[in-house]
């Protein structure tokens, strides 16, 4: 795989494994996330691979905090290649504020969404995201995290081992849309 330069957000958390992978092939990372202590530790962690970790300590629902710092690095290090977005619902301008940035630098920006399991609730309304981020021109993808069913009615909620991999999987496939687990059948999830 060739290097890439990817803006990581929602990475103190259940994606951290996956950014020290991400870097340890060399990759170029700027993560954004709220806990500052996690994100120096991860980049503590990450100095002796060949990839480089730089980091905002920031929360994604402030978005003009979060397009501002996005700009920044922009301006700094030069357009982003891939964006990986883990963001809540709570923060629904976030991803297509941060596609927008990214496709005025880059129009060849990729872009996962990664999305939590009531997503794929069926009661659920969906959202226009794809339709806004792919008329942008990016390569937009979406990977749902879901659950495991272990056994006789038992089911669990993936690791944040499990969903770091997933997550990397989704990243380094062509697929649209990666399901992390399962989501069917929906009266099973835990």
């Amino acid at each position: 795989m060739t290097k890439q330069r990817t803006l990581l957000i929602g990475a103190s958390g259940m994606l951290s494994a996956m950014a020290t992978t991400l870097a340890a092939r060399g990759d170029d990372l700027v993560l954004f996330a709220r806990d500052e202590a996690r994100l120096a530790r991860l980049a503590n962690q990450a100095e002796e691979l060949p990839g480089t970790l730089q980091w905002s300590s920031l929360d994604y629902r402030d978005d003009e905090l979060l397009r501002a710092t996005t700009q920044e690095w922009i301006e700094s290090l030069g357009a982003f290649d891939r964006v990986v977005a883990w963001v809540h619902a709570t923060a629904p301008a976030a991803p297509t504020s941060i596609a927008r940035l990214c496709v005025a630098a880059n129009a060849s920006v990729e872009f996962l969404h990664v999305l939590g399991s009531s997503s794929a609730d069926p009661s659920r309304p969906s959202t226009n995201t794809r339709e806004v981020i792919e008329a942008m021109g990016i390569d937009y993808r979406e990977a749902i995290l879901g659950f495991i069913v272990e056994g006789k009615g038992r089911s669990r909620w993936l690791t944040h081992a499990e969903i770091s991999q997933g997550v990397l999987d989704a990243l380094d496939s062509p697929a649209p849309r990666t399901i992390i687990g399962q989501v069917e059948p929906w009266s099973q999830r835990p």
